[in-house]
């Protein structure tokens, strides 16, 4: 049995104040994208963990089942049968079309929870070869993975983990003085990795977090009200972070999805972002 791997990177998406959210929007548009390998040798079952070398070239990759709490790229969460007409493989686009919807119902079931797209973790499958296809193979193994924001966007890799993915938090903000690619650099070279150290140029600096609570949401106010409570609260996290003079930078939020409310979430992640989208070249942060 010849299955490939496919990984589906999404970036960050939310709703913010108006810059923020086109700008969030359209990341997730740039970054998504796709790899795959090919693996060979095993029938998987539901709560497999698989280790293989992401990095590895030629035909085929040597893949292990082995267990959770041990070092892995991926846990099957679900089994979907594909049927399309006629024998002819339908390509690996429509055989993601075919199957997309089953795998998200797949790991809801496995998560016990939605899951969320731009959480922690994110979709990577075992799918089916034209070769498998031609020799009957119609089993396709939807996975989760950690992702490794740090490998290069135009190989995007999970993370190595030894902790299953069944009751842990999908919630992970980006820790305070992450500094992130802009989407201008993303599409200037496909390999630019999405966090890079803080001395190379970058689009955003995380300066810090603004809690959803009364200070800074009122759910009978409307969007615009909300969202200058929040500038306010990501503008105080930026003097606390960078200084209260910062010349050629101010502040912005990264919002929260309906998604990632309902299942615990109350915390906007606050950007530093250079005027009139210029790159950052250092750290923003005081001393």
């Amino acid at each position: 049995m010849v299955a490939l791997v496919t990984l589906g990177l999404m970036g960050c998406s939310g709703s913010g104040s108006d810059r923020a959210a086109r700008s969030t929007e359209a990341d997730e548009q740039a970054r998504r994208t796709t790899t795959t390998a090919t693996i060979e040798g095993h029938a998987y079952a539901v709560g497999d963990c698989v280790m293989f070398d992401q990095l590895a070239t030629g035909a085929a990759n040597d893949a292990a089942i082995v267990g959770c709490t041990t070092s892995h790229v991926l846990e099957v969460v679900g089994l979907v049968e594909v049927t399309a007409p006629g024998d002819r493989w339908p390509g690996r686009e429509r055989l993601r079309a075919l199957v997309d919807a089953r795998c998200e119902k797949a790991a809801r079931s496995y998560l016990g929870q939605a899951h969320l797209e731009n959480g922690r973790f994110l979709r990577y499958d075992l799918g089916i070869t034209p070769q498998g296809w031609a020799a009957g193979e119609r089993t396709y193994r939807c996975g989760l993975a950690d992702m490794d924001e740090r490998a290069p966007g135009n190989r995007p890799l999970a993370a190595l983990t030894e902790i299953s993915v069944k009751g842990r938090s999908q919630i992970e903000d980006p820790p305070v003085g992450e500094c992130q690619s802009s989407l201008d650099q993303v599409r200037a070279d496909p390999g630019q990795p999405s966090v890079v150290p803080c001395g190379q140029p970058h689009g955003r600096e995380v300066t810090g977090e603004v809690p959803v609570t009364e200070d800074h949401w009122d759910p009978d106010a409307d969007v615009d009200a909300n969202a200058a409570r929040l500038d306010a609260g990501c503008e105080r996290a930026l003097e606390a972070y960078a200084g209260p003079s910062h010349p050629g930078v101010h502040a912005t939020y990264l919002g929260i999805t309906e998604e990632a409310m309902a299942l615990g979430d109350r915390d906007i992640s606050c950007l530093a972002v250079g005027d009139d989208d210029a790159l950052l070249t250092r750290s923003v942060r005081a001393g």
